[in-house]
């Protein structure tokens, strides 16, 4: 899987979106040559990533010769290397760049996904896109089923992410591509709080979901992203955005199961404050984020879930509670934490069983004494 996606972000781009925009840099700088002006530094004309047709006759055309162009360069590198993966343990990130793209709109000052090209460099780039005539169609996708605006926000150039959305958002901006992810999953997955908001403002629908059932809300959580999680209640709340917190991926998880696991108090926080359900249980095995946070040992959360109200006693959809969970591990101190806090020890599972506690704790005691009592007067 890795090697998979590692592949893919060295990206392919299909012949005819590379024709489109290596013609229009072309003519970008041709229009340069005719003016006798000298292009501005942040702007690329490179004659080996031109269709042949425009190339000096010793120019290579080849896509190894126009990828190292731009590896070179360095600004590439390090935006796929911030496009990582994010499956399970590496979700599929979909980071291929385009050529043309980079021969327009490539620049030295470039540092990283995350940091914004300044508007004055990248205002050449959607004036030339916007004065093209044909306008390029915007909605075509590339091999691997991009869009420019796929490109653009994995680029992290923002005002030709502006630019498109504008152009794009009447017919809709959430437009898969072959991994299944749409431009705001690839702004969450690339940390960008700006575009994640613009997305959204623009149209971006919250709700959906890539191949793996994980919506822009989980993938946040997944990476423990609390600015991207703040970004996105931020623009919801309060508006006509609706998020679905309730919904799973195909793991069984909420975005809360998520950040629970992560062991992020500060996103369970967060979630909890935007209205997700404390008890929700996921849909594998019922467990609610408690028994979650017991099962991983993250004892600062499950403390955390508790002041918060999480229901020590609920039961799995095989009848364990967190304390079956924390007893099974010998995890005594998570044990000891849920029954301070009103675990019941005599709750049997469907297979009969009782949590195996540390009965020296007076409450354990107290506990096993009133069972015996009950069943006591039981028999009688």
């Amino acid at each position: 899987m890795a090697g998979e996606n590692r592949k893919r972000l060295q990206g392919s781009t299909s012949k005819q979106k590379e024709t489109v925009l290596d013609r229009l840099g072309h003519d970008y700088c041709a229009s340069l040559e005719e003016n006798k002006s000298t292009p501005p530094d942040n702007v690329s004309c490179v004659t080996t990533a031109l269709p042949s047709d425009h190339a000096p006759p010793n120019a290579s055309s080849s896509p190894n010769s126009r990828e190292k162009k731009y590896d070179d360069n360095g600004s590439t590198a390090k935006s796929k290397k911030r496009a990582i993966e994010h499956d399970e343990a590496d979700t599929p990130v979909k980071g291929a760049t385009s050529s043309g793209l980079l021969l327009l709109c490539d620049t030295a000052e470039r540092q990283t996904v995350a940091t914004a090209t300044p508007t004055g460099q990248s205002s050449d780039c959607v004036r030339t896109v916007a004065e093209t005539s044909p306008m390029p169609d915007l909605f075509g996708q590339d091999d691997d089923g991009d869009t420019f605006l796929h490109i653009a926000v994995v680029q992290g150039d923002q005002p030709l992410t502006e630019f498109f959305i504008q152009s794009m958002k009447s017919r809709g901006i959430d437009i898969y591509n072959k991994l299944r992810q749409t431009p705001l999953h690839l702004a969450v997955i690339t940390h960008q709080t700006s575009l994640v908001k613009k997305l959204i403002e623009g149209g971006a629908d919250v709700n959906l979901m890539d191949r793996h059932g994980q919506t822009a809300l989980h993938l946040a959580c997944q990476d423990g992203d609390v600015n991207c999680v703040h970004a996105i209640r931020d623009v919801t709340q309060g508006s006509r955005f609706q998020i679905r917190l309730d919904l799973k991926n195909f793991q069984g998880c909420s975005a809360l199961h998520v950040a629970t696991l992560t062991g992020s108090q500060q996103l369970v926080g967060t979630l909890l404050d935007m209205g997700a359900d404390i008890n929700d249980q996921d849909s594998n095995s019922g467990r609610t984020s408690l028994h979650h946070a017991v099962e991983a040992g993250k004892y600062h959360v499950a403390e955390y879930l508790l002041s918060r109200g999480a229901d020590v006693n609920k039961v799995t959809f095989a009848g364990n509670t967190p304390l079956h969970t924390a007893s099974g591990r010998e995890m005594d101190q998570m044990a000891k934490l849920l029954m301070t806090h009103g675990a019941n020890v005599n709750i049997a599972n469907l297979e009969g069983d009782i949590p195996k506690v540390v009965r020296s704790s007076e409450q354990a005691k107290r506990q096993f004494r009133s069972k015996g009592k009950d069943s006591k007067r039981r028999k009688r």
